[in-house]
């Protein structure tokens, strides 16, 4: 349950940068990280409520984790895109990374414990 706790504090961390971005940035840069940082948290958690009966759930349910670390990768993007062109203070670059590369890295060991987990489920 790790990855879903790091998933809120990516998206409470993630509120609270974007209220100091400059006021040209709060409504296009900000709202898109924030929604980022949201629907992430929303793949994992719809991921994590999946109680695999049969290969398909696990199918679905790893769908739902492949989709989150795919919307982290982009969010990794942005947030640098941010920092080198809006003039984003680049101090909370480090931070923010590393907080992302973490939940990666869970996910990915979700991923993997799933298939070890599930892999005698039914068709």
């Amino acid at each position: 349950m790790e990855f879903l706790n790091n998933a809120m504090e990516i998206e409470i961390y993630t509120r609270r940068k974007c209220k100091r971005f400059p006021k040209t940035e709060r409504f296009t840069t900000s709202a898109r990280l924030i929604g980022l940082a949201a629907e992430a948290a929303g793949h994992l958690s719809r991921g994590n409520d999946i109680y695999p009966a049969t290969q398909h759930d696990v199918q679905k349910r790893r769908a739902h984790f492949i989709d989150a670390r795919g919307v982290y990768a982009d969010m990794i993007r942005e947030v640098e895109v941010c920092c080198r062109v809006d003039g984003i203070n680049m101090d909370i670059l480090p931070a923010w990374m590393a907080m992302i590369v973490k939940e990666i890295t869970l996910i990915n060991g979700v991923i993997d414990a799933d298939r070890k987990r599930y892999k005698n489920l039914p068709q």
